[in-house]
């Protein structure tokens, strides 16, 4: 049974959604087809960023890291200059655009399928493949993952998925071609 639908309609902003996240404090941050992401509590769309605060391509992924939202779109990855425990106060309301510098590039990686912190680090999974950084660095470089085996490389496959379980040193990541096992050393 539907309980409640929010659509465009009833002053939702999009009527599709890519990826929904829980909050810590209880809302939900949803990924939405039309390049945005709203935040919800108690069905009311408290937040709504757009390309107007500086996102950009359709929404993939989203994860809080350090605080601050990032999100992986089919342009790249984006980071919030707003701390989320702004959103904690149930007074907090926030109309869409009204900063255009909410959402900040942090890679000009393209296609950015999937993103999760992992053991302080940010993994991305991408159109050309895994990258990961320091989740504690103020300014983000995403170095390729390699691989060992007959030759030594950057993992050259396009990679879509990933499951990384904070505090494991081993995690897997969906690969255009099969399963992968990597470890972070």
């Amino acid at each position: 049974e539907i309980l409640k639908r929010l659509t465009r309609e009833s002053g939702f902003p999009d009527d599709s959604q890519n990826y929904l996240h829980p909050s810590r404090f209880g809302g939900l941050w949803v990924g939405l087809d039309n390049e945005g992401v709203a935040y919800l509590d108690n069905d009311l769309v408290r937040v709504a960023y757009n390309s107007d605060n500086g996102l950009s391509g359709y929404i993939n992924d989203l994860d809080i890291v350090g605080g601050h939202i990032y999100v992986s779109t089919g342009a790249g990855v984006f980071r919030s200059s707003v701390p989320t425990e702004h959103f904690a106060s149930e007074n907090f309301f926030y109309s869409k655009g009204a900063k255009n510098e909410d959402f900040e590039a942090v890679t000009n990686l393209p296609i950015v399928w999937a993103l999760q912190e992992w053991n302080d680090k940010i993994v991305l999974a991408s159109e050309s493949g895994v990258y990961v950084g320091s989740a504690l660095a103020p300014e983000i470089d995403f170095e390729p993952c390699w691989y060992e085996g007959k030759e030594n490389g950057a993992l050259p496959l396009q990679a879509f998925s990933l499951l990384l379980e904070e505090g494991q040193k081993e995690g897997f990541v969906g690969l255009q071609n099969g399963l992968a096992r990597i470890v972070l050393v």
